[in-house]
């Protein structure tokens, strides 16, 4: 979507306000997506955002891609969002359901491995589609995607179980609470959370401006902008196969700090590059890292939460975590606009990061690990 809106109004500020508005249903929607995936069922939940999204990218294929219509792409763009916001939680909480415990850090592994297979191919086969097709044939192709993983989700061997709660309003704010309390009550994943937010505005804030510095700094043709993502794509397919392999091998709250504060030096590195593929293999590095924090956190966290709790942590702490993203999108496109110079958004991007690490470092340091 920010290459789009890159193309259609070649403004630096709509790219930001894409990975914003990309990010807002993360806090707007996931905390009801949370108590909606703790009991109701979960495998149709799956289908019918998978189903929406289908058709919701359909239309964003259809309609002219035209200036006039730019703020109509980021209402389509907020309402997928909102289907993959509904769908994160909901999906981390079937899991306990459907695969043994003891094979759980491995499937977060396939899973995170998948994605960022998919996040490195991607940009490579969209910059070879792209030579012979269009945006929009993309995106009807996208949406073929949704429907195929409707097929795949309606496959799988799910049984929910009902629930006796009534539905209520106050029923579900008083299921949002007791998500929360239970996030507040355990330091772990407190804390671990304060990281992610850190570490979600200091990326977004560096990544919102990225492909848009590339662009015009080194003259990169836009159909070859991609590819300055694919280091980015493998170190982190590297950190998700990693990350099961370290499960329990060290005190997860010192662990967690130490990958975060590499990850913000590699930004900080990017303020004395002056090649655009160090750029992209230091973001890379800062990638792989986070990858591996994220798979271990997901792992932990799916083992140690109570199962009728489990969406309602996932939504409230990704929703915690992603309040940062938006601010971080703008901030670092406005910086950028206002200076015209990216060693200002990376510098500040990795400071964040280590700050962050800094605040949290002594509480994860005692936390127990499990």
């Amino acid at each position: 979507m920010p290459l789009i809106l890159l193309d259609v109004t070649n403004s630096p500020i709509y790219v930001s306000a894409a990975y914003a508005v990309g990010m807002l249903p993360y806090v707007l929607v996931t905390p009801i997506a949370g108590v909606l995936g703790d009991f109701l069922n979960k495998k149709k939940m799956i289908q019918v955002g998978e189903l929406v999204s289908m058709a919701l990218v359909f239309v964003l294929a259809a309609i002219p891609h035209e200036v006039t219509n730019a703020w109509l792409i980021l209402l389509l763009h907020f309402m997928v969002s909102s289907t993959v916001a509904i769908h994160h939680p909901v999906f981390q909480a079937i899991i306990p359901n459907v695969v043994p415990k003891n094979q759980i850090g491995r499937f977060n592994s396939y899973v995170g491995t998948i994605d960022h297979l998919i996040g490195f191919s991607a940009p490579a086969m969209v910059g070879v589609l792209l030579l012979v097709s269009s945006k929009k044939m993309i995106l009807y192709g996208i949406s073929l995607g949704y429907l195929i993983s409707l097929g795949a989700i309606s496959l799988l061997a799910y049984t929910h179980t009902i629930g006796t709660q009534k539905w209520a309003l106050n029923a579900v704010v008083l299921s949002i609470k007791e998500g929360c309390k239970y996030v507040w009550d355990v330091p772990l994943i407190k804390y671990v959370l304060w990281l992610f937010v850190g570490a979600n505005f200091g990326t977004t804030f560096f990544y919102a401006s990225f492909m848009y510095h590339l662009k015009h700094a080194y003259d990169i043709p836009e159909n070859q902008l991609s590819h300055y993502l694919i280091p980015a794509g493998v170190l982190s397919i590297v950190g998700a196969l990693i990350a099961p392999h370290l499960i329990g091998k060290f005190k997860y709250g010192k662990f967690f700090s130490l990958l975060i504060t590499f990850a913000g030096c590699t930004l900080l590195m990017v303020t004395v590059s002056k090649n655009p593929w160090v750029t992209a293999c230091l973001w890379g590095i800062t990638s792989g890292l986070l990858a591996i924090v994220v798979v271990t956190f997901f792992t932990i966290r799916q083992r140690i939460v109570p199962p009728h709790l489990l969406s309602r942590t996932v939504a409230f702490t990704r929703m915690v975590a992603f309040l940062a993203i938006p601010a971080g999108a703008i901030g670092g496109g406005m910086v950028f606009k206002a200076t015209n110079d990216f060693t200002w958004v990376s510098a500040i991007s990795g400071t964040v990061i280590l700050l962050t690490v800094l605040a949290c470092w002594q509480p994860l340091a005692n936390s127990p690990s499990d």
